[in-house]
């Protein structure tokens, strides 16, 4: 049967079921790749190439691997904002923008683009998907609590084609989400296990 579904639904903050084995190296030189600048040294001072920031590493345990990434936001008109990021790339978006996402969808769009990389890459590589949609869903809080999005689902409907390659990624679609819950989806993980956010005037 080509429909993978049931148990590949990533309910952030609990494991994924039927996931055994471990991804190759390749998924993670693909994330060293996608945040450039960055080394890994197995102990000692660890440093990024640019010099710009640093960590120290426990004597055999693997470097944490530290790039700074940035983003700007300028303002438009009233409800009307232009995110750039340093390669000039940009999104036009608000709530006076006609069929823009909002920033609240932008972040589960982030969420479920960052795990969908991943499940892309391990997968596509053995054969191409003849269906691939993901669904992200969220209870978004509000009132007189402060705000906050909750109980954030992400589930990946995808199929491949019959015959051994589309085994193949079959095969891999478990490891590949169970990889970026865990380990290489930053946003996801970000949302999980908390990031101090400061929000300061220049």
């Amino acid at each position: 049967m080509d429909l993978v579904r049931g148990g590949l639904a990533i309910a952030l903050g609990r494991r994924i079921f039927g996931a055994e084995r471990a991804l190759p190296t390749l998924l993670d030189r693909h994330h060293a790749a996608r945040d450039f600048g960055i080394t890994r040294r197995p102990a000692g001072l660890c440093k990024a190439r640019d010099g710009a920031s640093e960590t120290r590493c426990e004597d055999g345990a693997m470097a944490e691997e530290v790039t700074k990434k940035q983003v700007t936001l300028t303002r438009e008109a009233e409800g009307v904002y232009v995110a750039r990021n340093p390669a000039g790339a940009e999104y036009r978006f608000g709530y006076n923008v006609d069929g823009a996402l909002s920033a609240v969808e932008l972040l589960m769009v982030a969420i479920a683009g960052c795990s969908a990389t991943d499940l892309d890459m391990m997968t596509s590589r053995r054969a191409e998907p003849t269906r691939f949609d993901v669904t992200a869903t969220a209870d978004k809080v509000g009132g007189s609590t402060p705000a906050i999005l909750r109980d954030i689902d992400v589930a990946f409907d995808v199929a491949f084609p019959e015959g051994p390659d589309g085994d193949k990624a079959r095969a891999r679609v478990a490891a590949a989400l169970k990889s970026a819950e865990e380990r290489t989806c930053t946003v996801s993980r970000t949302v999980v296990h908390g990031a101090d956010v400061t929000l300061r005037e220049v």
